[in-house]
This record gives structure tokens, sequence and C-alpha cells, in this order.
């Protein structure tokens, strides 16, 4: 009996068609059960034409039928359903209203807080909210009531309402239920939903059937370890070769209008694909095989798209010369070739005359116009955002949007099926967007891109390709979908059991009782039998795999599979050989240097810093990504106070941005934001008594205090930038830098005697030491600030700056100008001062050596500091610096011994 006709018995198939329905918990169960009937029908008749049921998952079967009971006046009640993306849109919105944070900070609590609002209605019932106690049920208490007003001013509500809306009026819906409702497995089921369809049975007469996976149907269910990684990627592959290749499907499914049963198609899980999506790719498109794989890029991640959003940006803000430069050079503009490499020329311009961001105007304005006519509609561009009013409502920005993309179009190119699709889901994106019209007031052209741009990274994209006969799937897609067989690849302690967590702003007692989410150990554990259930009750074959080690880490199988029949292990070649030196394979290398390194996308401060206290450990923390065993402390780490040290200062910074400077109002303004800070710190960390951080906000204000007085006492100034986001390049290496803060001050021109407002203090916040001297040493051992001055353009900064809030010191320490107020102080050791001109111009020079010891792969054990660094270091095991200093201890007492014979 093949695998069909297992999974849809004769009394299924028996059901009228057309009084059946065939409920699945996501979109890709929907499709496989379809197929899978429809394979089962065709095998047991000799008829080629066959009447399927309806399919349809839960989700969308319960928004059908609210709208259908609307338009037929089954029901009185005019409320209408929002959309996920316009849900999520409108939760930012309230947390931007109620909350003073970044925009990152910003999505990730509205996620938190839709989160909480789903969990509240799908688990629980019509019963009072589970707020949270403390500050956490207080903030989902302000937000909820401003989302509920939300709706309520539009009459909506959302996906998660529903189901409790239809069990309460479910006789008014019987016209709309069919006879058979037949319920496909469930992973995750929601209580709600469940409730509904049970309270839609009961009030006519319908009938429920719920198909089991509780049974193991596999023919084979085993366990597979692997060397490696790569190992085990390509066994899975060359698996799904042989499946396929036997089954006799190597070409797309059959369609089932043909009269060929469809086969059902073999699946490869795999628990980190969005990480490692790429590696995966690659390697099935060297296999041959005919393949779909899942979780795609964001639509405003792809090329064709990004090359857009990039240059409307450029219109009204600076952007680094390289990013402007490859978004124009994109194909989507049609430009000829001579023409792209023009593009090029304004980067080389810039860069050579130390100019790292610019606006596109001022990029395209660098030399001779690449192309007059796109020029002159960018200027027309320009003054019309400067004439028309700053804030506008999506419509208008739509418009705008698509005049600037039509003046960045030399002219049309052909569209393949790929970039037709991703424009389309584009456009879907932008329908969605403008309808937030109707929800929110105008906003400014800034505010507009991270609004579509937020919409449009809620859903990968990837290409049509469903019907393939292998797919390569995330974990959780795998749950309640029948496969012909599956392969789980990383089937580790860390994929299953899930690790549970519960949401802060709800009762986390309730959450456990209720089941709701990653709350209890216990539902985590039900989570993962369901979810092995499905594989073994939906899958003819069910293969585990696992590698035996991850970047040197042993790996321990998931105890839900730990007792499956283990495959002998399968090594790489070359460990079956009894000497591995002779095996051609392999090289010697030198210890102290790596291969020339291909550096990723974005490197941060401390890859570079870690090179200039000792190559060996920038070897170990920027090539190989090692980290030092964490330590543990008692009350609050050196992390967590930097981290409200940071917090405090943004609040300040950003206050005196917003208004003039104000001594009174920073003193007044301070309690609120230390009180702010503590709290959000406090939310992050629960397991710290109450009575350290009542000690801390004590400390805190005693010590921040101390620190405004000396801020005052500066020369003028005028707070620029607060914790911005900046990228430059360094020999070929792109860092990804947030400066902590960025002053604006006067000077005088020594040539001139005219008075520049262009000049910059680099500012960066210190809860612990900090090392001036390491501004101007020979391996520049404190990269950081003169990152953020290359970042700005090193010529137009005038002092570099450490903040330090704690304890023992609240004062500046850095080295500049005299005017700036922060002139270096006298070298006593060499009795002789250095210019801050030659400390900063020496910046340069140094950070390109450092790049190019990264790129070159130097990994020299030579600790700057000698053994302060060394003592400092997390990394000692794996230089081996303690077997060096036995082995010179030994050298040592030997030549002792000579002198003394």
């Amino acid at each position: 009996m093949n695998s069909e006709r297992r999974l849809i018995s004769e009394a299924l198939l028996a059901l009228p068609a057309h009084d059946t329905l065939v409920l699945s918990p996501s979109d890709r169960a929907r499709r496989a059960y379809e197929r899978a009937w429809a394979g089962a029908q065709l095998s047991s008749r000799s008829t080629k034409v066959v009447t399927l049921p309806r399919f349809a998952t839960v989700q969308s079967w319960l928004t059908e039928l609210w709208e259908e009971a609307q338009l037929f006046g089954l029901i009185d009640d005019a409320t209408q359903l929002i959309s996920p993306v316009i849900e999520r849109a409108l939760w930012r919105h309230v947390v931007e209203t109620i909350a003073q944070s970044t925009d990152a900070e910003s999505a990730a609590l509205a996620d938190r807080l839709l989160e909480a609002w789903m969990l509240e209605h799908c688990y629980g019932g019509s019963g009072a909210t589970p707020f949270a106690t403390g500050t956490s049920g207080e903030l989902y208490r302000a937000a909820r009531q401003r989302f509920v007003a939300l709706l309520k001013s539009r009459r909506a509500m959302t996906y998660a309402e529903l189901p409790l809306r239809i069990e309460q009026r479910a006789k008014a819906f019987k016209p709309l239920v069919p006879r058979y409702l037949v319920q496909t497995p469930s992973f995750a089921p929601l209580p709600s939903q469940q409730r509904a369809i049970d309270a839609l049975v009961a009030a006519g007469d319908a009938q429920a059937i719920a198909l089991s996976s509780a049974t193991t149907v596999a023919d084979r269910v085993e366990r597979a370890m692997f060397s490696d990684p790569t190992d085990e990627r390509d066994a899975a592959i060359e698996w799904a070769q042989r499946s396929v290749s036997g089954q006799g499907i190597a070409m797309r499914m059959p369609d089932v209008t043909q009269g060929i049963a469809p086969r059902m198609p073999f699946t490869i899980v795999v628990p980190d694909l969005k990480q490692s999506r790429g590696s995966w790719q690659r390697r099935l498109e060297a296999s041959g095989i005919d393949y779909n794989l899942s979780l795609g890029l964001p639509v405003s991640a792809h090329p064709w798209a990004a090359a857009g959003f990039t240059l409307v940006s450029a219109l009204e803000q600076s952007l680094p010369v390289e990013t402007i430069s490859q978004a124009l050079r994109h194909s989507r503009w049609g430009h000829r070739a001579q023409n792209s490499v023009n593009a090029d020329r304004p980067m080389q311009s810039a860069l050579i005359a130390g100019i790292h961001h610019l606006r596109l105007t001022d990029y395209l304005t660098l030399i001779a116009p690449i192309n007059g006519v796109m020029m002159s509609k960018v200027d027309a561009l320009v003054r019309e955002l400067t004439e028309l009013p700053a804030r506008r409502t999506r419509i208008q920005w739509r418009g705008f949007f698509e005049h600037a993309i039509a003046a960045f179009t030399s002219s049309e190119t052909a569209m393949s099926s790929e970039v037709f699709q991703l424009r389309q889901s584009l456009l879907e994106s932008i329908e969605t967007w403008q309808a937030l019209d109707d929800w929110l007031p105008a906003v400014t052209m800034l505010d507009a891109q991270q609004e579509l741009m937020a919409i449009t990274d809620q859903a990968a994209f990837q290409p049509e390709g469903s019907d393939a006969p292998l797919q390569v799937i995330g974990l959780l897609e795998s749950a309640g979908v029948p496969f012909a067989g599956v392969w789980i690849t990383s089937m580790t302690e860390h994929v299953l059991p899930e690790a549970n967590r519960s949401n802060p702003f709800l009762l986390a007692n309730w959450q456990r009782e209720a089941g709701a989410g990653l709350a209890s150990i216990e539902e985590c554990d039900d989570r993962a039998t369901r979810l092995v259930s499905g594989w073994t009750a939906l899958s003819s074959q069910v293969i585990a795999s696992m590698a035996e080690r991850v970047d040197g880490e042993p790996q321990v199988w998931s105890p839900r599979a730990s007792a499956w029949p283990l495959r002998e292990k399968i090594q790489r070649a070359f460990a079956q050989s009894d000497t591995l030196t002779s095996n051609p394979n392999l090289i010697a290398r030198d210890d102290e240097r790596a291969p020339s390194w291909r550096a990723p996308p974005r490197l941060n401060v401390r890859t570079i810093e870690s090179q200039a206290l000792c190559p060996r450990q920038g070897f170990a923390s920027g090539r190989l990504k090692l980290d030092g065993w964490p330590n543990q402390f008692d009350g609050l780490s050196p992390m967590v106070r930097g981290n409200l040290v940071h917090a405090i200062a943004e609040a300040l910074g950003r206050l005196q941005m917003t208004q003039t400077f104000d001594e009174d109002a920073l003193h007044e303004a301070l309690p609120r934001f230390i009180s702010e800070a503590v709290d959000a710190a406090q939310l992050k960390h629960s397991h710290i008594a109450a009575h350290v951080w009542s000690a801390e906000r004590a400390r805190l204000d005693r010590v921040w205090r101390a620190w405004v007085g000396k801020e005052i006492a500066r020369p003028p100034f005028t707070v620029k930038h607060v914790e911005e986001q900046v990228q430059t390049q360094i020999a070929g290496l792109h860092f990804s830098l947030r400066m902590d803060r960025v002053d604006q001050i006067e000077a005088v021109d020594a040539a001139t005697g005219e008075i520049r407002d262009d000049r910059f203090v680099v500012i960066d916040f210190k809860s612990g030491g900090a090392n001036v001297a390491g501004l101007s040493d020979e391996r520049l051992t404190a990269p950081q600030l003169p990152l953020y001055a290359h970042a700005l353009g090193t010529s137009s900064v005038d002092a570099a700056v450490y903040a330090r809030v704690n304890d023992d010191d609240q004062d500046f320490k850095g080295v500049g100008t005299v005017q700036s107020g922060f002139a270096p102080r006298k070298n006593a050791k060499s009795d002789t001062s250095a210019t801050w001109e030659a400390i900063r111009d020496s910046w340069s020079g140094k950070l390109e050596t450092l790049a190019n010891e990264l790129l070159a792969g130097d990994a020299a054990l030579a600790p700057a500091y000698g053994e302060t660094t060394c003592n400092r270091c997390e990394f000692s095991r794996f230089c081996r610096v303690d077997f060096q200093r036995l082995a010179q201890a030994d050298d040592d007492a030997a030549e002792r011994a000579e002198d003394n014979i």
C-alpha cells in the first residue's frame, strides 16, 4: 500500500466531495493533503477523473465564514478583519507613542506586545486579561488600551479575536458549514480555533472527523551521524537524489488533470535554514535535482528591490558612497554599459577626497553627470521634497516613489519570471502599506520608507516552485505535513524540545497553566512529541541526523530521536587513513600565519581591537568567532552596567538635540531617564534581587549628576548624533559601527581666522576604564574612536573623547585641539607633547595596517602590553601562551644551570 493510501482511507474517499471540507493548520499541509487525496483516489480507481473535496486552512475558512455571514446577512455585525501586516504596523505605532526607543527596539517591543495579544486571545477565553504584575503589565495595559481604541475607531478586529466571535454566534453560521469537517493533525493547535469549530459542529448537523497522527506508519526510522555539517548536508542531498530517482519523478510533479497520480515529495528539514540557506542553495544547484527551497529573503533585501530603496533614501539622507554606487549600477535601471562603469567614478573621487557619505545629488555632481536626463529628474525630485509638506499621506508618497523609480530608469528591461514575481509581491506590500492611511496620520519620507520596508520584511519572498519533488524547509514548516520521506538534519538537544520562554507582559503562571506558546517545559516536551509523531505517522521513511561536532563543540542527540536505530557513523575519506600526514589534501601551515581571509560583509569594532591587542587574539575573535567562557555575577555584571550607562546617555543626548542646552532641564529629566533605563534592564534580568536595582538607581543618580556638571563646564557645543548607525571601509574591510555620540563645535580656522561650525567631537561612553593611551600608541589598541572619526571624515574631527561615568570618575578623558577643550597632555616619559593633528593623522595608516593584518591572516602571538594583555585575554587555551611560558621557564632554568657549571 502506498503512502497516500495509508493516509487517506477508503472511508474518507467515500465521503461526498461536494459536502466535505478538509481543514489543515498550514497552507503547506493543505497542499500536501490535497495531493495525497488525489493520489489515493487515482490509485484506487480505474478512472482518470476524480472529484476532490475542498481543502482549506483553519484560519482561511473561519475568515471566509465571517465574511460570507456578513454578505448574506446571517449576522448583524459590520466589524472588518484587518490583515496581520496592518496589525503589526498598528502595534508599532502604539509603541512609538508610549515609549522612547530606537527603531529596532520599537519593532522588537511591538512584536512582543503582538505576541501577548495573540496568546491572550488564542489560549484564553472571554475572561479578564491576565496582565503581568509590575511595570511589564502596566506597559501592556497601556499599549493594549491604545490598540483597542484604534480598532474600535474603525470597527475592526484582528484574526486572533475572530474564533471567539464565531464561537459566540455559532448557530448563525449553520447554513455555511458543510456536512463533513475533516481535520488533519496539528502540531500546535490553538484552543480558540478548536472551540470555534466544536461550536459550529454542535450548532448544526456537521460531523467532525479528526485524522490521528498517533500511529507510526513509517517503514523506516533511523539516525545517522556525520563528522561535520558539510558531510551531513551532502548525505541528505544524495539521499534525496536517490529517493526521487527511485520514484521516477526527476522532473516536476505530474498534474492531476492529466489523470496521473501525483506523488508526495521528499523533504529535508533544516532547523537553521534561515542562517544556512545560501550554502544549501549552492549545493542543491550543483546536484541538478528539482527542488523548492523555503525561507527566501525579504522583498526589500533582494538586490532588485534594494537598489530602489537605496536610491530613494539617498535623495534625502547621506548614505555610504559604495552603497549608492552599487545601487546605480544595478541592471534594473537599463543603463548602458559605459554609464554603469562611470557610476563608479564619483565613488573613487569621493573616497580619494576622504568623503564617505553623500546624498544622491552630491554624488552625481562630483564629476560630469553620468546621465543628464536622470540628473535633471533627480533635481526635480529634490525640489519637490523641499517645496511640498514634509508630512504626506502614504498614497502621496507612493506617487513620489514611483516618480523617483522612473527618474532612475534609463530604459525598461525585460523581467525574468523571478523578477516579475518579486515585483508583484512588492506591489502587494505597497497596497497593504497604503491602507495605513485609514489608520494613521501623515508621515515624513523617512518614516514612510521605514514603514514600507518593515512590511516587505515580514514575508519572505521566493519564486514559485512548490510542486518540486524535493522540498527543503524549516523545522516548524514540516509540522503536520505528509511526505514520501523526510530527513531531519541537526537533530540535537538544542533543536528539540524547543527552549521554553514566556511572554513578559502576561502572567507566567497563567501561560504555563494554559499551555500558551512555549511558557512551560511540559508544553515544549508535548510540542516535540507531536512534531516527531507527525513525522513518523505521515511519512514512510524518517531519518534524523546530526554532525558529531559543530565548530569544535560535541553535539548531543535530541531525546526524541536518541532511541532510534543508529547507522554506522560516516567519517570523512581522509579520516579512514592510517596516517593523516600521507594524505595530499592536508597542508601544513605556519602556526602564526593563517590563509588569507574573505571577510564577512560587516565587521565590528571588537574584531580590529582584538587584532591591535594581539594578532593571535584577533584571529580567535575575528576569524574563528571564538567566545570566552561566560562569567557569572551575583549582582550587576559590567555588561549590564554598561548598557545602563549607554541608555541614559542616549536619552540625555536626544534631549539635548531637541532643545536649547539647559542645565536645569538635564537635572530635571535625569531621574526619569534613570528610572526608564533601570526598569527596562530589570525586565531583562528579573533574577537579580529588587534591592540591587534600588541601590543601582541611587548610585546612577549620584554619578550622573556629577557627570552633568562636567558636561556643562565644556566649551559651547551642539549634540549632532546619538547612537548613530554608520559604516566605513578600511583596506577593503567593511565595518558597521554605532557611534555613541557626536558633538558639533565651533572653531577658529588657524589659516583664515574664520569661525567654522563643521568641526566634531566623537564621544564613547564608558562605565569602566578608558584606554586613552591606546589612541596614540604604536598598535592603536583603542581603535573605536579612530573608527568613528574615519566614518565621519578624520580631518573634520577635533577631538576623540571617552565619557567615563563610574564610581571612580565622572569626567571626559581624551585628546583633541585646544579649542575643543581636550588638548592632549604632555608625555611624561619623553618630555614632549604630541600634537592633536599628529595623533589624528596617524590613525588612518594604523587602521589600514591592522586591517591588512586581518586580511593576511597574521596570527602571531604578540601581546601589545605583554602579560597584562594575556591576563585579560579569554583565549589563552587557544593560543597556548601558558605552554610557551612553561617552555620559557625551562629554558631559563637550563641557562642558569649552565652558568653554574
